[in-house]
């Protein structure tokens, strides 16, 4: 009688280091899609930061607020804390991340009550460069 054994590796024990967001170009500001480009929102480094101090919630319509922070858990590094709703009206948010190492990941808010939404994610360069948003 044979056995096989599986092996399941946990995520990196190296985290990554807080960083200093950089202030994203907001393109198309306040419209139901658009983008934020030229900017960094770092692991540990805060709230999302727009240039010219529009608060996100200027920029992408029902959004309160981004985040990025090292995920506690066993399988993940980093994980995106989007605090916002659906538009009024709206089917729903689609949102996409475009991390350093050109990875994208995809959030839909369907909810028109203002919740907490989460993506976690592993990476090699989990920074966020690129934002896009589509109502």
């Amino acid at each position: 009688m044979s056995s096989t054994t599986q092996t399941f590796s946990p995520k990196s024990t190296a985290m990554p280091m807080a960083g200093t967001n950089q202030p994203f170009t907001a393109n198309n500001a306040g419209s139901n899609n658009g983008s934020l480009t030229n900017g960094l929102l770092a692991v540990g480094g805060g709230e999302i930061l727009v240039q010219g101090g529009l608060p996100i919630s200027a920029v992408i319509p029902s959004i309160q607020s981004i985040t990025l922070v090292v995920d506690s858990g066993p399988v993940y590094t980093a994980t995106l804390n989007v605090v916002g709703a659906c538009p009024s009206g709206s089917f729903d948010n689609a949102m996409q991340f475009t991390d350093q190492s050109g990875d994208t990941y995809s959030l839909r808010v369907y909810s028109s009550t203002v919740q907490t939404h989460t993506v976690s994610y592993n990476s090699s360069g989990p920074n966020i460069t690129t934002i896009t948003w589509d109502i």
